[in-house]
């Protein structure tokens, strides 16, 4: 919640016990988009939405500063 489309990519980092993991919010749809799952045909065409809405962020930042 709160994460701009243009972040959806940035990769943050926790560490848990001696273990460092680093994941986006992207990581999620990475996962849901390589399972071979039809049943979960609608949770991959979100993520593809998601994915797509982040990239076109990241289009327009850069139509914009330039």
């Amino acid at each position: 919640t709160g994460i701009p489309a243009h972040e959806l990519g940035k990769e943050l980092k926790t560490i848990v016990d001696d273990m460092e993991i680093i994941y986006s919010p992207l990581s999620y749809a990475y996962i849901a988009l390589c399972q071979n799952d039809v049943a979960n045909e609608n949770l991959k065409n979100l993520m593809r939405a998601m994915y797509l809405y982040h990239q076109s962020a990241l289009d327009y930042l850069k139509t914009t500063t330039n």
